[in-house]
């Protein structure tokens, strides 16, 4: 229970880290910048699922790839 946290952490910020959204942020407002809030919402969304499934396959299958 010790290296739980530490180990979520670990994780958390390597997400955060990979994703960098703070430096995408621009590019995104000024990709999408005809577009309604409800379908920046969904770009949004959409492209979050994809990053996580995208990570989870890599974490997951990463032994073999490597």
């Amino acid at each position: 229970m010790d290296t739980l946290l530490p180990f979520a952490l670990l994780c958390l910020t390597s997400f955060f880290t990979l994703t960098n959204p703070l430096s995408i942020m621009p590019i995104f407002l000024t990709m999408t910048d005809g577009f309604s809030d409800m379908e920046r919402k969904a770009i949004v969304k959409r492209a979050t699922i994809v990053s996580f499934i995208t990570l989870v396959m890599f974490a997951v299958s990463g032994q073999l790839l490597f």
